[in-house]
């Protein structure tokens, strides 16, 4: 025995092994496993004899682990394949006599051979162990001799507990970057458009805020741009979705193309908006000019799948500090200076002291706008409305002011644009509507009037769909009877819905109410309105009636609408009436009521009610 392992140990002396490592954290792992050129020696002798067994351990080994559940819910077809050829690679690793810097990729790679099947560690440590416990049966059958079987035995332990560490870090190191590359897609996708790839609104409010800062801490100025793209909803709608999204690429691919001189970046803060924040300290005229460049670019033609479609882009500019010294200011500047730029020729507009003026006493109407209807601020002025033929009064129309404690009379256009914005327009529009039933029984219980009144409703009150339910309430709650109450509203609402419009004006109509259609012939669909919806009135707007003595245009356009809605027996009134020029041009247009200033101003409640007992009329 002791001769046999002597010349044992002279044959292992002349095997030549391979040990090239100057990684620290590598020498460092072969010490704690106790892994020496010994063990590799031991290896490399015993290869010959363990190779012509691969093959029947792989096949044993391939039975085993295709029962284990993990492998069977794999769907990809070739896994099987895939784990054979990775755990034979590892048997002629053990046996192979040498470590040297390559084995630090090789085990990289089937550690993402595993993470990329989605085998997990415990899954490959299973396997591990089954390959263990075959090769140690193959070498039980494979040598007899005791002292050579336990060498063998306990060197391939070591390799192959050295080659699982590697495996097993690289595989937690694939797992960190899998994890940290999810992190940063959830951090873009948060901070990115997805349609457009650009930065977001929390990431331009995050850039807002540093550039501030830094501004503030250097004395510098920076400018920011508010960018809207004018009409998107309709191309949105007259074209589709998909064509809407196309085209907000190609916009937004115009505006990076008119910055691309500048140190700057676009962000898309909004469906239709963008904004572009400059760092520089900029001159005015520099910062027009860009704007002017965005407009210019914006205004060619997009050609969308064969399609020619032509938009605009409004922009309003903001300079930190004058116009804001923090971030909420600065956007709130630039966001009013995009609705002024909405409304000017220029296409873009700065920022300035009128502006400033103007939205503190917005802010303060809005502020006061919360309790005008609990304290009774709000009244109703009535302008009746004439009969032609015989001068009577046919109707009247309620309008709604405002008795501001500060700011005396206020009338509609002072806080209704706000209201709506605020979302007060619904509560103050039910309050008229309620107001005006109430008094028009009360005339009619006084034998003042019998006529009907005319209540504008707000495009959120049209589109709500108690309306009808409120409007019943209401009647009934006043004893008044639905004739005498007329709902006016705008070609715009009906725009929005045509199907909700359809019903609602005929739940309004099955009520016994009639509707009339305001400022006609200023909105895109008129005639297809007139003819499929149910309309008791049109309200010819005064834009057609200012010029009407001296302009023949207007004066067919009026003679016009007058002759179809005769033929479709719908009433009309021209309203806007303030002398005797423009009465007498109506009237040869043939139009029997008659509605402005030239008969009367609007009247509060008291003088509505004298001018009807002394001059005003009366029907049934």
């Amino acid at each position: 025995m002791k001769k046999a392992m002597e010349r044992w140990k002279s044959e292992l002396k002349k095997v030549d092994v391979h040990i090239d490592t100057d990684d620290e954290r590598l020498q460092v792992q072969i010490k704690l496993i106790g892994l020496t050129a010994l063990d590799l020696r031991i290896l490399k002798w015993a290869q010959p004899g363990m190779k012509v067994c691969f093959g029947q351990i792989m096949d044993d080994f391939m039975r085993m682990i295709e029962a284990f559940p993990e492998l069977k819910s794999r769907e990809e077809p070739g896994a099987s394949k895939i784990l054979k050829q990775l755990f034979y690679d590892q048997l002629i690793f053990v046996f192979s006599g040498q470590i040297d810097r390559s084995v630090v990729q090789i085990c990289r790679r089937k550690a993402s051979i595993l993470f990329a099947h989605k085998m997990t560690p415990s899954y490959y440590l299973a396997c591990l162990s089954h390959l263990r416990h075959l090769t140690a049966e193959a070498a039980f059958r494979k040598w007899k001799t005791v002292f050579q079987l336990t060498q063998i035995l306990t060197s391939m332990d070591k390799m192959m507990s050295f080659e699982q560490q590697l495996v097993i870090e690289a595989y937690q190191a694939y797992v960190r970057e899998a994890e940290n590359q999810k992190e940063k897609a959830m951090r873009y996708k948060a901070y990115h458009d997805t349609l457009t790839g650009l930065p977001n609104r929390r990431s331009a409010d995050e850039a807002i805020r540093i550039t501030l800062d830094s501004a503030r801490r250097n004395s510098r100025t920076c400018a920011l741009f508010t960018i809207n793209i004018d009409r998107f909803k309709m191309v949105n709608e007259v074209y589709g979705r998909h064509c809407g999204d196309l085209f907000l690429q190609t916009a937004a691919r115009r505006l990076q193309q008119a910055i691309k001189s500048y140190d700057t970046k676009l962000f898309r803060i909004n469906s239709d908006e963008f904004c572009v924040l400059l760092r520089d300290d900029l001159s005015r005229e520099t910062l027009a000019a860009l704007a002017s460049r965005m407009v210019a670019i914006s205004g060619q033609a997009y050609m969308i799948k064969g399609r020619k479609i032509f938009a605009t882009v409004s922009v309003g500019i903001a300079c930190y500090p004058r116009d804001g010294e923090n971030d909420l200011h600065l956007r709130t500047s630039a966001e009013a200076a995009l609705r002024e730029a909405k409304q000017g020729k220029t296409g873009f507009f700065f920022y300035n002291n009128e502006l400033h003026n103007r939205q503190l006493q917005k802010v303060g109407i809005e502020n006061d706008l919360h309790s005008a209807l609990h304290k009774n601020q709000f009244l109703l002025y009535y302008q009746p409305q004439i009969r032609s033929g015989d001068r009577k009064v046919i109707g009247t129309e309620a309008l709604i002011r405002w008795s501001h404690p500060q700011c005396g009379l206020v009338s509609p256009n002072g806080f209704i644009p706000v209201a709506e914005e605020t979302g007060q327009i619904r509560e103050i529009g039910n309050w008229v509507i309620q107001e005006a039933c109430r008094q028009m029984k009360a005339w009619q219980d006084a034998g003042s009037c019998k006529i009907p009144v005319s209540v504008n409703l707000s495009f959120s009150q049209f589109h709500d769909d108690q309306l009808p339910e409120y409007i019943r309430h209401v009647l009934q709650a006043n004893g008044l009877e639905p004739q005498y109450l007329i709902l006016e509203i705008t070609e715009s609402m009906m725009a929005e819905d045509f199907r909700h419009s359809a019903r609602m004006l005929r739940e309004i109509k099955d009520m016994g109410i009639k509707v009339s259609v305001d400022d006609f012939g200023t909105g895109y669909s008129s005639l297809s309105y007139l003819k499929h919806l149910p309309v008791d009135r049109i309200k010819i707007d005064r834009s057609f009636v200012t010029d009407i003595a001296q302009n023949k245009r207007d004066k067919a356009i009026v003679a016009a609408i007058v002759d179809l809605a005769e033929h479709l027996l719908i009433e009309v009134i021209a309203e806007g009436i303030e002398n005797e020029e423009q009465l007498h041009a109506v009237e040869q247009c043939r139009c029997r009521a008659i509605q402005g200033f030239y008969y009367s101003r609007p009247l509060s409640c008291g003088d509505f009610q004298r001018y009807m007992m002394t001059g005003g009329g009366e029907i049934s």
